[in-house]
């Protein structure tokens, strides 16, 4: 129903949606039943998300925890728990396609970089972190460190940790040299695959 008979995009179910933001700090809060993503950035620059839990009822597809999309850059994300039905972390670089022309902000890139991510515990369908970029948008800087599945699973993820993406692209999926200086440490898991390389890194 998205964007048809005069509804609004599923954009504004988001919990949380921060668009072309610097220098904020999202702190200490629960996320429960969400409709859709939890909290999408696009963007954004200078963040910090720390001390989050996520919990869901019922697995919901696109139910994820915390979205970075085009443009975001020089952001902290630490101690993040709880149960999501899609991706809990999730950085999604995109250089074409309506996501660009309706929000990448003028004089903006579409490249996500200079992000860490540590300390997630958490359980879901798909993976803890993920990060997918395509179409030519760059991901680069990103320090991913001591990520587990939770010990009271209830779905277990395809993945803990996803680097690059192979399907989701208007044009092409990315080339040697968009993917670069990702460092992955400490990543914990019992499930179906620890690490996956979707993509050329």
């Amino acid at each position: 129903t998205s964007l048809k008979d005069g509804r609004p995009s599923i954009r504004f179910n988001n919990f949380i949606l921060l668009h072309n933001v610097d220098n904020y700090v999202i702190e200490n809060i629960s996320c429960l039943n969400m409709r859709w993503w939890a909290i999408n950035q696009i963007c954004c620059t200078n963040g910090r998300l720390e001390n989050i839990y996520f919990n869901n009822g019922n697995l919901i597809r696109n139910q994820d925890g915390i979205d970075l999309r085009v443009g975001c850059s020089n952001i902290y994300i630490n101690n993040i728990k709880g149960r999501c039905g899609d991706d809990v972390v999730a950085l999604t670089a995109l250089a074409g396609g309506k996501e660009c022309e309706r929000f990448l902000v003028e004089g903006m890139s579409p490249d996500i970089h200079d992000v860490t991510i540590t300390n997630v515990t958490a359980d879901t369908n798909y993976s803890l972190v993920a990060l997918r970029n395509t179409d030519g948008a760059k991901m680069y800087r990103i320090t991913i460190e001591n990520i587990k599945t939770s010990p009271d699973m209830v779905y277990g993820p395809r993945n803990v940790v996803r680097i690059g993406e192979n399907l989701y692209y208007k044009q092409r999926t990315s080339i040697l040299g968009e993917t670069y200086d990702i460092t992955v440490r400490g990543v914990y898991s019992l499930n179906r695959a620890t690490v996956i390389i979707g993509g050329a890194l």
